[in-house]
Parts: C-alpha cells; sequence; structure tokens
C-alpha cells in the first residue's frame, strides 16, 4: 500500500465515526463493536498465577468475528500503559490508531496487564484479600506478561512473529523485555515501536519524583493500601466529572502535569477518556515508577533502600528487531532528553530506522489528538515497512 493510499484510508476512517461519549460501564468489545468493529476478548495466564485480559480486533469495520478470523492479517499488539487499559485507545473516535489500523488490514490486539481492571484476576489470590496479589512491580511485566501475551498471540494467530507498539509504561517494558530476554523476542518480534516510551525518567515524571520525596506511597502502604488508582475509584470519578463539567480546570492540571500545550489535545474527549482511567495497579509498581524518576538507567525495582540499583542493558536488545521511537517536544511524563538517550543506544545497536519528535505533543495527545494524520501514518508505514 502506497503512501497516497494510507493517507486516504486515514482521512477515510476521519470521515467515518462520528464521535459518541461511551460511560464507565462500557468496556473495550462494547466500544469496539458499536463502532461496527469485529472483537473478542481472550486470557493469558502468567506463570505466577495473574489472568490477563485480551482484546482482539481482527478485521475492518462491517466484517463479522468469523468473517475476519479467516483471513491471514498481520498481528500487531498496542500495549498500554502506567494505570492505563485497552480502553484508552477508544476515547479518541476521530482519528483512533485503533481503527486506522483495522482498516488498513492489521489483525489488533490489545493486552492488558496485571492489576488493571481487565487483569484483576488471578488463579488463587484474591485482589480484595490482603496484600499478596500486589506483590509486584514492573520487573513482573517485564518478566511475566509480555511473554505471555506474545505466545497467546502467536498461537491463536498462527503466526510466527508479531509487531509491538509500546506506550508510555508499556513502551519501557518492551525495551526491557527483548533485552532481558532478546533470544525469544528477536525470533517472534518482527518490529517495534516506542511510542512516547517511558525509559529512563531522570528528567520526565516530575509528579513522581515529588511523591518518591516526600514519601507519600510509603505511608500509603504503612496504613495497609496495597492497589491504587483503581477504575471506579474515587480518583477515576473526580477526574471524569471534572473534564465533562469543568473543562478549563482540566485542561489546567494536563498542562501540569502531562502536556505543556493542551489545546493540541481533542480536549472534546478528556471526559470519554477521563471515564475509563485510571485502570488501577499496585502501589508497588507506583513506587517502581517513583525509582526510575530518580534513576541515570532503566533498573530493576528496589525492594530495601540499601539494595543495590541494577539496571537493564540495552545493548542486549535483540539486532534483529526493526525500531522506532516516536516521542513529543512538549511530553512532561516522558521528556526528549529521555527520550533522546534511548535514541542513542538504538542507534549505537544499530536497531534504530526511524526517530520522530512530533512538535507540541504532549503525553497525552498520542491518544488524543486533534486531526493530526503525522504519527499515526508514520506508525503505519512503518508496520507495512517491518
Amino acid at each position: 500500500m502506497n503512501s497516497l493510499c494510507l493517507s486516504m484510508l486515514l482521512l477515510a476512517t476521519l470521515r467515518a465515526l462520528p464521535a459518541t461519549d461511551f460511560d464507565a460501564d462500557s468496556d473495550t468489545r462494547q466500544m469496539a463493536e458499536a463502532r461496527g468493529y469485529p472483537c473478542e476478548h481472550l486470557t493469558a495466564t502468567t506463570p505466577d498465577g495473574y489472568i490477563l485480559g485480551v482484546f482482539r480486533i481482527p478485521g475492518r469495520r462491517g466484517e463479522s468475528l468469523a468473517q475476519a478470523k479467516l483471513k491471514a492479517r498481520k498481528p500487531v499488539i498496542i500495549q498500554h500503559g502506567f494505570v492505563c487499559s485497552s480502553d484508552d485507545f477508544f476515547a479518541n473516535e476521530t482519528p483512533s490508531l485503533i481503527y486506522v489500523l483495522a482498516d488498513a488490514g492489521f489483525d489488533v490486539w490489545l493486552p492488558n496487564l496485571r492489576g488493571n481492571r481487565y487483569s484483576r484476576r488471578h488463579v488463587r489470590l484474591d485482589p480484595n484479600e490482603g496484600p499478596e496479589f500486589w506483590n509486584f512491580t514492573i520487573d513482573h511485566v517485564i518478566k511475566y506478561d509480555l511473554r505471555v501475551i506474545v505466545e497467546l498471540i502467536l498461537r491463536e494467530s498462527k503466526h510466527e512473529k508479531v509487531s509491538l507498539l509500546g506506550y508510555s509504561m508499556g513502551g519501557g517494558v518492551g525495551f526491557a523485555a527483548a533485552s532481558r530476554d532478546p533470544e525469544f523476542y528477536g525470533k517472534h518480534l518482527s518490529s517495534y515501536i516506542g511510542l512516547a516510551p517511558s525509559t529512563r525518567s531522570l528528567h520526565s515524571i516530575y509528579i513522581m519524583k515529588l511523591a518518591h520525596y516526600l514519601g507519600i506511597l510509603k505511608l500509603l502502604e504503612f496504613f495497609g493500601l496495597n492497589e491504587i488508582m483503581n477504575f471506579s475509584s474515587t480518583a477515576q470519578w473526580l477526574f471524569s466529572e471534572i473534564c465533562k463539567n469543568l473543562s478549563g480546570v482540566c485542561e489546567f492540571f494536563i498542562s501540569m502535569f502531562s502536556d505543556k500545550h493542551p489545546d493540541f489535545d481533542n480536549s472534546d474527549r478528556y471526559g470519554p477518556f477521563f471515564a475509563h482511567y485510571p485502570s488501577g495497579t499496585s502501589i508497588k509498581q507506583a513506587m517502581h515508577m517513583m525509582q526510575l524518576s530518580t534513576q541515570e538507567n532503566y533498573t530493576e525495582f528496589r525492594w530495601n533502600e540499601d539494595d543495590p540499583v541494577v539496571a537493564y542493558d540495552f545493548y542486549k536488545f535483540p539486532k534483529n528487531i526493526p525500531v522506532a521511537i516516536l516521542g513529543g517536544t512538549d511530553d512532561m511524563l516522558v521528556d526528549v532528553q529521555d527520550t533522546r538517550w534511548l535514541k542513542d543506544i538504538m542507534e549505537n545497536i544499530g536497531v534504530l530506522k526511524l526517530y520522530k519528535e512530533y512538535s507540541k505533543f504532549g503525553h497525552l495527545t498520542f491518544l488524543l489528538p486533534k486531526k493530526v494524520l503525522e504519527p499515526y501514518y508514520d506508525i503505519l508505514m512503518f508496520f507495512k515497512q517491518h
């Protein structure tokens, strides 16, 4: 498919879908099916017992699920970020990256990492009974979650390789997982896109640095809190109500913590987005994010303050996986100084094929852009070429 055809496809997708205000009761499958896309819900179980919810959109708008699954389409994974879920990619319908990819002929997979609304299950542990279920960090996602997700997709799609896009924390997870297990991912990843990838965070997420130095999460854990920012929590309700009814206040907070210029975001979709965000995780995973905000590298979780600092070695990233890194100049959660640090490593090992910094893009802009075609066009072209 040439560039003109891809541009026409993007424009057609923009015109085809009128906006819909999905409420918090709508799940990923309902949102996809309401727009005419086939969707199914599967699960993957990790070696340590977590049951992860995985959604699949195997075909174009108007196709039935059975019709779509008969066609051998290239599978792509779209991996969410910190306290996010698969829902977050559906709030901005015009455009939505998911619909653009599906209409371009990809088999789109949307996994959910342990602890969020779709992956709050375990073979023996109860998330509502005691702290054991919540005793996980980003390291567990890197070691267990992503691999079983890839294995599920390869098995169901009957492909030997899959392409991966990791957004925010999901981007860091992909780089770390492939560096930790280069044999598996070198065999099964055909390409990788880090979209505003959260790896080293030395110049990023200042709100996390503040929380780290104030010891806020340790205090909450001391008082018995194991889960944070869960779906249907007070925080989620508050975000949703403010952004639906007080758009100026919503934009102010986003400009303080996420996007320097939220006027580049589709602010009309803040309400639907925050009806589904945040989606929850463990206190330990939030602590891991805080630790990363103080480190020179992308590091493992330190369970005790006197534990040594152990960094993931990104120089072990598989040499046969073509990489794209896409960042925003106004992203306050993933600062371009940290993105450039990652860029230098991927260049040095010879895998970086595309690097772009989009002017005035903040962290949320990648999920809720106004009618901006360039990033989604670049993603389409990269997946088509690799």
